[in-house]
């Protein structure tokens, strides 16, 4: 089951071409977890990305610890075939997008050892379409 958004004001919207950083700084802190998966660049992570580290998550997190995913695809990213001329409007959603800034938290995990959350963080890392890198929460 992709993640998308139930409903939205506009099905299409602008093409967000560069992604520039924001204007905050990297702050990375966690919330809920003891261990983080934070990214090391800006990018877009897409809807069956998102899927496939929630279903890693599910089956590797069974018996001991919990996790949460952070960025949810509410972008929708459009996009035209192969070959066709220009013009004819805009197409179609094609898949729907998160844009994540550097240092922005994208994992969340408690309750499991560190040698099992790198293994974890390792299988995650490999589906994922930006640089990242892990961090243990300061007051663990």
């Amino acid at each position: 089951m992709l993640l998308f958004p139930k409903s939205v004001k506009f099905k299409k919207s602008f093409s967000r071409k560069t992604i520039s950083p924001s204007v905050k700084q990297s702050v990375s802190y966690f919330l809920l977890g003891d261990f983080g998966l934070i990214s090391s660049e800006a990018g877009k992570i897409n809807n069956k990305q998102l899927e496939a580290i929630r279903r890693i998550l599910k089956r590797l997190l069974k018996a001991c610890g919990k996790g949460w995913l952070k960025p949810f695809p509410n972008v929708p990213i459009t996009k035209k075939p192969e070959e066709v001329r220009m013009g004819k409007g805009k197409t179609n959603v094609k898949f729907w997008a998160a844009f994540v800034n550097k240092g922005d938290v994208i994992i969340e995990m408690k309750g499991c050892s560190w040698v099992f959350a790198k293994k974890v963080f390792l299988q995650i890392k490999r589906k994922l379409s930006v640089k990242t890198y892990l961090k243990i929460n300061q007051s663990f």
